[in-house]
This record gives structure tokens, sequence and C-alpha cells, in this order.
């Protein structure tokens, strides 16, 4: 867990999906149906005493998608959003090496947050700076396959390939 300025701590969840656990996440999402943010879905929850708690559509949704995330292995980090994390942190976060976080970090690309001398980064600017990258990726993705369209690339490949089978 981190420490953030104000006290909040960052939890991370996950555990095995073993056969049960996997019938019980099923379950749960086939109850919640299609959540949508634009569909009010409401649960409740009912405690030991026996009492019926209805949850608020926010906390809903985001027990849909915490449940789709176990659900498909992933590990799951809820935090405040002032949530302040080490390089170290922001490297496993983003999946890179810590020297390159900082090159981030130097060069603008990340803002970072100084404590004393150390350096921190606050998690929302990682989430933003790592859904920007992906968008980033799918452009470059979509202009290379219509580059690929436009130039007949995959025909011209396809045909090279063949002229290499005959001719060896």
């Amino acid at each position: 867990m981190s420490a953030t300025p104000r006290g909040y701590t960052s939890k991370t969840y996950s555990f095995p999906l073993d056969d049960q656990t996997q019938s019980q996440l099923r379950d749960l999402l086939g109850s919640l149906g299609a959540v949508r943010p634009e569909a009010p879905v409401t649960a409740s929850v009912l405690t030991s005493d026996g009492a019926r708690h209805e949850l608020p559509p926010e906390l809903t949704r985001a027990l849909h998608d915490l449940a789709t995330s176990f659900a498909e292995g992933d590990r799951v980090v809820i935090a405040a959003d002032d949530t302040l994390l080490t390089t170290q942190e922001a490297a496993d976060l983003l999946q890179v090496s810590r020297p390159t976080v900082v090159k981030l970090l130097d060069r603008g690309d990340l803002p970072v947050v100084m404590r004393g001398s150390h350096r921190r980064v606050r998690l929302t600017d990682v989430l933003d700076y790592d859904r920007q990258q992906g968008r980033d990726r799918a452009d470059a993705l979509a202009r290379m396959q219509q580059e690929g369209q436009e130039t007949d690339l995959y025909g011209k490949a396809i045909g090279a390939l063949h002229s290499l089978d005959r001719s060896g």
C-alpha cells in the first residue's frame, strides 16, 4: 500500500480464479446484466444480520467493472485520485523500466511532484498518460492499415513471397 499526502491508501486486489470463483463471477455478472452509464441499474447487498442495503447506481457500475476485471484475471487497484506513486510504482503500472519513467519526467511527458528530494507521480497522471499512449498506438495502427490498403502492400508482399517460392 502506498501512502498519499492526506493519508489515503491504495489497495491492490487479486485472487486466483478457481472454478468456483469463476462460476460466482459469471453468476454475478449475469445478474448485473449489461451495465451502461445511461441505464439505471441497481443492486443490493444482504448482510450477515439479514439486512438488505440498496447500492447506488454508481456503486453498482463500479461493482460490475470490478467483477469484470477479476473475471478477466486482471489485478485491480483501488486508490484515491490524488495518490502519489514512486517512479518504480509508475514504471510497474506502465510496464516499463524505472529509468524510462525518469526520462518521461525529465522530458515533461509526465508531471513530477517533488517530495523533498524524491520524485513522485500522480496516479491520475500515469493513467492519463497510459490512455493517451493507447490512443496514439491505435491511431498509428489505423494509419498503417490505411496506407497498406492504399498501396496494396499486402498484395505486393504475397506476390513477392510467391515469386520466392517459385524460384527456390
